[in-house]
């Protein structure tokens, strides 16, 4: 393994485009917190589970989401509350 000189000046050259990206990334986060909250509040739906419907729809693991809600349930509705 080779051993490299962190480039401090690389980062700081690319600081505002750095927080150009972050600021957009939190504005969307909060976009879409408000966008559930009013989603699940017509729906009469929590907002958690519209933004982990949404979150498990469109990522990568949609299957393997889905099959966790369904496992979850299950054992909702057979384990007594202990």
């Amino acid at each position: 393994m080779t051993t490299q000189t962190i480039q401090i000046e690389a980062i700081v050259k690319r600081l505002p485009e750095l927080n150009i990206a972050w600021r957009k990334k939190f504005e969307a986060g909060q976009e879409f917190k408000e966008i559930c909250k009013a989603v699940g509040q017509s729906a009469h739906v929590d907002k958690s589970v519209i933004a982990s419907y949404v979150n498990a729809s469109f990522g990568k693991n949609r299957e393997k989401h889905k099959r966790n809600a369904q496992q979850l349930s299950l054992l909702f509705d057979e384990i007594p509350k202990g």
